[in-house]
């Protein structure tokens, strides 16, 4: 391996080097960002490779600044990095995947092809940019682009930038699951929603929804705010209070306490949980698995995900600007589902020539939707699938739906029978 650098941009201190790794921390003259870079080229032996993968597992698990892992790593962390040739075994992406999953480390967002090397018959990604969590409180995060193929070379050349994220301000709100086991949560829905609102039926739920999201935002303020760390105070209570339980076990007040700080530690160690599987749409969240870095590493990501620090224009030119980022995005969008020809006119004839619909059929499609229906098909959907645009989850409405039950179905049935959905916004 080579390492370059430029001088009068960086500073960087060599921390370890081998024959499959050379570690270094590098400082921005500019921003005075330090972060951590690990070049890795691993032997192709399993066996040698499994050393380096367990070294840097305890390097990492130290770490407290921003990290990159970059190179040829020569083996996969997934079946879907080969393309072509004998299929991956688990064995064969075990190692890498471990390691990962150990320190909670993700691909950093890419441009370019997918896989990274091949020999003509075979395609493979063998080449890729790890990053850890710890970039997200910086506002910053690596974007790899993997340039095209050299005839030098069998490998894509990738280049790593370090991009700011952009937040688009305020963020809509978002109805977390965790509320509705707070012992308030009831008396806060009941407030709201036996209050009269007049109107069409959707507009009545419409603006039901929209008044009970300011109660419920104190809620979530006052009552779990920084959940981990909520969580994390509540759990040292409680073993303070077993301590001292334990050392004067008469002591009625001590007792109480006791039962009280258990019950709170209790509550807010599943409302993390559910936090967390929510916030990482993850649907085999383990007990033993709340805490991981992984899946903490999975929340984050959404930050990364939800910001666009740039985009090829279709001159093949690359902006950063995001006013312009915008502008194209809008273009493209209005360029893909508008049109800018007039549409056929149907010809009835045609229609009647094919298969039409009897007149069984033709009556059930018009018959009035029932409450039944209606419940049934809210409740195939998933607590976990992504809410509309009100914010709120199918797990709200699923959970309380005798008392919600009866506005939903009377908004549902008015669109059927009179064709139209309100635009005012939740």
């Amino acid at each position: 391996m080579l390492i370059l650098w430029d001088s009068s941009r960086v500073n960087y201190d060599v921390l370890e080097i081998d024959s499959q790794h050379i570690h270094l921390r590098i400082t921005c003259k500019v921003t005075q960002v330090s972060f951590i870079v690990t070049f890795v080229y691993p032997v192709y032996c399993i066996v040698e490779r499994r050393k380096l993968w367990d070294h840097l597992t305890l390097v990492g698990s130290s770490l407290t600044l921003p990290w990159i892992i970059t190179g040829d790593f020569n083996c996969y962390s997934s079946s879907n990095d080969k393309m072509g040739g004998g299929a991956l075994r688990p064995y064969d992406i075990k190692d890498l995947l471990d390691f990962r999953m150990a320190l909670g480390l993700e691909d950093a967002p890419s441009m370019g092809s997918f896989f990274t090397w091949t020999n003509g018959s075979i395609w493979s990604k063998l080449d890729r940019v790890l990053m850890n969590n710890v970039w997200s409180s910086l506002d910053l995060t690596c974007s790899a682009s993997f340039l095209p193929m050299e005839p030098a070379s069998d490998h894509y050349p990738v280049i790593t930038s370090l991009v700011k994220i952009f937040t688009s301000g305020i963020r809509p709100f978002k109805f977390m699951n965790m509320w509705l086991d707070h012992p308030s949560f009831d008396d806060v829905l009941r407030s709201v929603w036996d209050t009269w609102h007049g109107g069409m039926a959707q507009f009545s739920l419409c603006s039901k929804l929209k008044a009970l999201k300011t109660p419920l935002k104190a809620l979530n303020r006052d009552e779990f705010g920084t959940i981990f760390e909520k969580a994390k105070e509540a759990n040292a209570a409680f073993k303070q209070a077993v301590h001292a339980h334990m050392d004067d076990p008469l002591n009625v007040t001590l007792k109480l306490k006791f039962h009280e700080l258990c019950e709170r530690a209790n509550f807010l160690s599943e409302a993390e949980r559910s936090f967390i599987s929510q916030k990482s749409r993850c649907k085999f969240l383990l007990e033993g698995d709340r805490c991981t870095k992984y899946f903490h590493c999975l929340i984050k990501r959404d930050n990364v995900r939800n910001s666009i620090s740039h985009i090829v224009k279709l001159d093949g030119s690359c902006t950063s600007s995001q006013e312009e980022v915008s502008i194209l995005l809008v273009d493209f969008y209005k360029e893909l589902f508008g049109s800018s020809t007039e549409g056929h006119t149907i010809d009835e004839d045609v229609i009647t020539n094919g298969y039409i619909l009897s007149t069984t059929d033709s009556i059930s499609l018009v018959a009035p939707v029932l409450d039944i229906e209606i419940l049934e098909s809210l409740f195939d959907i998933g607590n976990e699938k992504a809410p509309g645009p009100d914010g709120f989850s199918y797990a709200f409405f699923k959970s309380r739906w005798e008392l919600v039950g009866g506005d939903v179905c009377r908004a549902v049935r008015e669109f059927f029978v009179t064709g139209v959905v309100i635009t005012r916004s939740v």
